[in-house]
């Protein structure tokens, strides 16, 4: 969840024309909250994205059961969304680049899955050995 997140605050800091750095009144987002963020400047921006993926990634770990995990994806889901429209519109990869982030986002949850269901090598032949 958080990678994916983190992807699209990436993009969406690099999709900024270059004097936003100078000028931060000239942040580029369709998020009208974000957007007021940015133009407070990129200091308070990462500042304000650093929060949000705290308090995202709180609540997607106290959560009681599925619904920590329905939060979790509506994260990875609407933070695909978006970084799918950087990559598409401002980076001008089209779709191909769309098809190569969505690969690269499920071979990573997939590994995240995966991983996360099979039983530690570790322990499975015994403290002693096999």
């Amino acid at each position: 969840m958080l990678a994916v997140m983190a992807a699209d605050i990436a993009l969406t800091l690099v999709g900024q024309p270059s004097h936003y750095w100078n000028q931060p009144s000239a942040a580029q987002e369709f998020n009208r909250l974000l957007a007021w963020g940015m133009r407070m400047g990129p200091t308070m921006a990462i500042a304000g994205y650093v929060c949000y993926l705290a308090g995202a990634f709180a609540l997607a770990t106290y959560l009681p059961g599925r619904l920590a995990s329905i939060v979790a994806l509506t994260f990875v889901l609407a933070h695909f969304a978006a970084g799918s429209g950087w990559v598409v519109y401002r980076f001008h990869l089209g779709l191909s680049g769309l098809y190569v982030y969505a690969f690269a986002v499920s071979a990573a949850l997939v590994a995240l899955a995966t991983e996360s269901r099979e039983p530690s090598k570790t322990h499975a032949s015994g403290p002693d050995g096999p």
